[in-house]
């Protein structure tokens, strides 16, 4: 994964000894966190996310409590990376990606071998779930949303971050909400 400070991605908020940024990678971009062009068709944007804990305590921020507000202020949630698994690997042109509990059939492929296996980890270890920061530590995962393929969907939106916790105490702390911004183009690659 790149590993941006969380100051350093295009939206970003500090609080209580927090800084959490987030950087969308759309369409063909998110090639460049996963070479699964399924993303781009199933309308899913990956969201890299960074946290750096500037406390003395360890602080748990869980994936459930994140939401993007798009552009037209609709809430999306989060959508566990085993949803998109089974999305990605059980494909059916009806199905929406859920943002519930993973399809039971998921469940089952993890043991697979090939693709399957090579995309699940992938996600699986790529993905942010529930994570304890240390302190003084700076962690990056991704959190996958449904919002389509259109820029247009991201620039103008918001994205929230509602569940942080002091992992001594469980004393809930401030929640986040900052702009979404798209991160600029990648630089031209030189020609030889």
């Amino acid at each position: 994964l790149p590993a941006p400070a969380p100051d350093a991605c295009p939206g970003w908020q500090e609080s209580q000894g927090v800084c959490i940024g987030a950087v969308p990678y759309v369409g063909e971009r998110t090639r460049e966190l996963f070479d699964l062009k399924e993303l781009q068709r199933l309308g899913i944007v990956a969201v890299l996310v960074a946290v750096r804990n500037t406390n003395t305590f360890p602080v748990t921020v869980y994936e459930p409590g994140m939401k993007v507000f798009d552009s037209a202020n609709k809430e999306n949630a989060s959508i566990p990376w085993e949803s998109v698994a089974g999305a990605i690997l059980q494909p059916d042109d009806n199905k929406q990606v859920s943002t519930g509990l993973p399809p039971v059939d998921i469940i089952r492929t993890i043991n697979a071998k090939g693709r399957p296996a090579a995309v699940i980890e992938d996600l699986r270890t790529k993905s942010f779930g529930t994570k304890t920061v240390a302190a003084g530590a700076t962690i990056r995962g991704v959190v996958f949303f449904r919002l389509g393929n259109d820029p247009a969907n991201i620039e103008g939106g918001r994205f929230y971050v509602g569940e942080v916790a002091n992992a001594d105490s469980g004393e809930e702390m401030v929640c986040f909400e900052f702009d979404l911004k798209l991160p600029p183009p990648p630089a031209p690659e030189k020609k030889k």
